[in-house]
């Protein structure tokens, strides 16, 4: 093992154990830290209601973290191959879930920003917020 394939690997772990933390809080509403834009929020251009609807995405980029994650761990175990007509060398059953998760995730994440919807990956509490396009951008 490359000192880059452990940097990917911590990379991939502390950021989704990170955000399974902070998904536990925001779902069960837990701290009401996460209710107000913070002072970093860049307020010139981005509002409270922006601040919302990044927070209404915390449970996907959780799930996407994670299948990252799972790429990352999995990988070195997975037999190298000859390349198929996707270029991938490692199975399909192993590459196309790492390589179609960014696309998914994105629009998944615009979704829930811009619409609030699907409402089952909304946390509760927050499933009745407009989205930004219901609310107007910035």
């Amino acid at each position: 093992m490359d000192f880059g394939y452990i940097a990917v690997l911590a990379g991939t772990t502390l950021g989704s154990v990170y955000y399974t933390m902070l998904l536990r809080k925001v779902w069960w509403h837990t701290t009401t830290s996460l209710d107000h834009r913070p002072a970093w929020w860049p307020a010139w251009w981005l509002d409270e209601q922006s601040w919302r609807g990044f927070v209404r995405t915390i449970p996907t980029s959780c799930a996407f973290c994670w299948i990252l994650a799972a790429v990352v761990i999995v990988g070195p175990f997975v037999p190298v191959q000859p390349r198929d007509w996707f270029g991938f060398i490692r199975p399909a059953w192993f590459s196309l879930p790492g390589a179609v998760s960014p696309f998914v995730a994105i629009s998944l994440w615009l979704s829930v920003y811009l619409f609030n919807r699907p409402k089952f990956v909304v946390p509760p509490h927050m499933r009745d917020d407009p989205g930004a396009l219901r609310n107007g951008l910035g």
